[in-house]
């Protein structure tokens, strides 16, 4: 049997990582090295990969 979403949990799922990662965001920026290493680990795979891409590296 499948589980449906209603569209409310949906946009509640989208608001809640939203604030999680305003809240990361905000810690960087008071200097806090645990928030920055989690948004470095989440984003900088991505960000790697657009720049190798954009210059044909790799």
């Amino acid at each position: 049997m499948q589980s449906f979403y209603s569209f409310q949990d949906i946009i509640k799922g989208c608001i809640e990582s939203l604030m999680d990662k305003t809240s990361l965001i905000e810690r960087c920026k008071q200097g806090d090295r645990d928030a920055f290493g989690e948004l470095y680990s989440a984003y900088a795979p991505r960000m790697y990969g657009a720049q190798n891409e954009v210059y044909n590296v790799g």
